[in-house]
C-alpha cells in the first residue's frame, strides 16, 4: 500500500492522492492478479515453451548464495538463454517472473542484476514490473550515485527509498564487480568499500 510503502511517492514526486490513485489503478489489479494465481500460470507456460532453460550453475548459485544470503530460493530461477523476444539479438536481459530471458551466457555482474529483479518480485508481487517500468521513464535510470550515496544509505537507511528499482539492481552488480577485482559501473569505490555496498545490500535483501 503507498501510505506503508514510499517508493512511489518517493519516484513520482506526486500529491499523496495522485500516488493512491496510480496505486489502484496500476498496482491493485495487478495483486489480484496474483491472487489469481497469475505468475504460476505464467510459469507453466514458460516451463512447456522454455524447455532448454537451465539453473543457475554452481559457481553462479555460489555467488548468488553469498550475495542473497537467505532472502531468495535460487534453486527457483531458471536462465533462458536462447530467448530471443525482447532481447535484441542479446542487446538486453529481462526477468519474467521467475526466469531471466537473455540470447547468450550473461556475465556475473549482469546476471546479478537481473536476480534482484526476481528478489523484487518476491516481496512486492507482479507491481514489481510497473515500479521497474517507473525507473525507466524517469532517469537516470541506472545511476545510484556510487559509493557516495551507498555511506548515505548506511547513515540514514531511509535514504535507500530515493533510489529507484534499477539503481538498487546495479548497487548489487557493482558489489559484485568489486568482490571479482574490476571497476564499480558508477562511482569510484575499491574492494576496501565492498562492507558498505554489502551493508545496503543486507537492507534491500530484507525488503
Amino acid at each position: 500500500m503507498p501510505g506503508s510503502d514510499p517508493y512511489l511517492g518517493r519516484m513520482l514526486q506526486l500529491n499523496k492522492y495522485v500516488v493512491f490513485l496510480v496505486h489502484y489503478i496500476f498496482e491493485l489489479p495487478l495483486r489480484i492478479l496474483d491472487v489469481f494465481g497469475l505468475p504460476e500460470i505464467f510459469n507453466f507456460f514458460q516451463r512447456k515453451l522454455k524447455p532448454s532453460s537451465r539453473e543457475l550453475y554452481e559457481f553462479e548459485s555460489k555467488l548468488a548464495q553469498q550475495i542473497f544470503a537467505s532472502s531468495l530460493d535460487l534453486s527457483q530461477v531458471r536462465i533462458d538463454e536462447s530467448s530471443h523476444v525482447g532481447t535484441h539479438n542479446g542487446k538486453y536481459a529481462y526477468v519474467s517472473f521467475y526466469y531471466i530471458n537473455c540470447k547468450g551466457m550473461l556475465q556475473l555482474p549482469i546476471l546479478i542484476h537481473e536476480i534482484v529483479h526476481i528478489l523484487q518480485y518476491e516481496q512486492d508481487g507482479s507491481p514489481y514490473a510497473f515500479r521497474n517500468m517507473i525507473a525507466h521513464l524517469m532517469p537516470p535510470t541506472y545511476d545510484y550515485g556510487g559509493l557516495e550515496t551507498v555511506q548515505a544509505i548506511v547513515e540514514s537507511p531511509d535514504k535507500v527509498h530515493d533510489l529507484n528499482y534499477e539503481q538498487r539492481a546495479d548497487i548489487y552488480s557493482d558489489y559484485c564487480l568489486l568482490l571479482i577485482g574490476k571497476r564499480p559501473e558508477w562511482g569510484s569505490a575499491t574492494l576496501q568499500d565492498a562492507m558498505q555496498y554489502y551493508k545496503v545490500i543486507k537492507l534491500l535483501n530484507q525488503g
